[in-house]
């Protein structure tokens, strides 16, 4: 592993530890009262309005925004069928959502996190070129050369050394690099997405009698709303 490598690792293990550091501690649990306006009781001790399984549960929710694994990380023991039934009547809790909310809203002004932000991000991986990867003459470029569009597709990569010889003679012949490349399909769906290119798609299945009536109409055979009745039909000449 190469000094940048480790360098870069370390930047990302020190700010993930800072983000769950505030997620996690008694700061954090402080804060979720106060979204909720608690007050001291003359005795000094707080109102809460929050149990503490719930505060946990608003905690461990911010992490990953899976209901279900938050609510088994805060109860420990509790079953996926009982953790799915439970957390999804704490997400339904008014107040719940509230600490929530404003939880959520304090992580993404702390990070600087927007919607334009995320868009952008999304769009860079998946428009991402890999020919941006290498040199005119087909050399890979170093980190440091990447632009940055390039750099937010690249998901992780590996320089390995290669040697010839032993002992003292032993010497780097040559370097390879492996990248890993963040999900291009997923990005290219979440961007359809944004557009709203899925829109009409969801309509027509969610009215299959629509869909159907709109596949005869362009049929050679014509759909009529509905038959004559027998009476007209016995009044037309001929019959």
């Amino acid at each position: 592993m190469s000094a940048i490598q480790r360098h870069m690792g370390k930047i990302g293990e020190r700010a993930a530890a800072g983000l769950v550091r505030d997620l996690t501690g008694s700061d954090a649990r402080r804060r979720v009262r106060q979204h909720l306006g608690d007050t001291a009781k003359p005795d000094g001790r707080a109102t809460r309005t929050l149990t503490a399984l719930q505060e946990r549960f608003v905690l461990e929710y911010l992490k990953d925004f899976n209901a279900t694994r938050a609510y088994m990380r805060a109860r420990p023991g509790a079953s996926r069928s009982t953790a799915d039934a439970c957390a999804r009547r704490m997400l339904g809790n008014a107040r719940i959502s509230k600490a929530i909310g404003a939880e959520r809203e304090r992580l993404a002004r702390l990070t600087e996190l927007t919607a334009e932000k995320v868009a952008r991000e999304n769009s860079r991986i998946a428009f991402f070129d890999p020919r941006k990867l290498f040199d005119q003459d087909g050399h890979p470029l170093p980190p440091t050369a990447w632009d940055a569009d390039t750099a937010a597709a690249v998901a992780g990569f590996e320089v390995l050394e290669r040697f010839e010889g032993s002992g003292g003679e032993r010497r780097v012949i040559g370097r390879v690099l492996r990248y890993r490349f963040a999900d291009k399909n997923s990005a290219l769906e979440r961007a359809a997405k944004l557009l709203g290119m899925f829109d009409r798609d969801n309509r027509q299945r969610s009215d299959p009698l629509r869909a159907l009536l709109d596949a005869m109409q362009r049929s050679a055979v014509p759909v009529v709303a509905s038959p004559p009745q027998e009476e007209e039909v016995l009044n037309r000449p001929g019959f």
